[in-house]
């Protein structure tokens, strides 16, 4: 799992590749964190290489969400592959992101 996040003008771009399963989860905590503190902008989160989220990976983009919104601002998921969208969908957890 990679996590590549940009700083552009008006969001934080964020690019996953790779599997968010339950140990990279905890590995990515740090990432989470550092975006936390840039959440006066949206997030932009490119899911297009993305091939697998479990439970723990969705929890840490509910909280990613949770916190960004005190922000009165937004997590945007973008490119979803068809697994990582059926995820989102099946657990009901899309209704809390923008999902492009």
């Amino acid at each position: 799992m990679t996590i590549s996040i940009t700083e552009e003008q008006q969001n934080i771009l964020v690019v996953m590749t790779g599997e968010l399963d339950t140990p990279e989860s905890i590995k990515i905590q740090p990432d989470i964190d550092r975006l936390v503190t840039l959440a006066s902008k949206d997030i932009v989160i490119d899911c297009s290489k993305l091939t697998y989220i479990a439970s723990a990976g969705l929890r840490q983009m509910l909280l990613l969400s949770k916190e960004t919104g005190s922000h009165n601002k937004k997590v945007i998921l973008q490119h979803l592959t068809p697994y990582v969208a059926g995820t989102f969908q099946n657990t009901h957890t899309d209704i809390m992101f923008t999902i492009e």
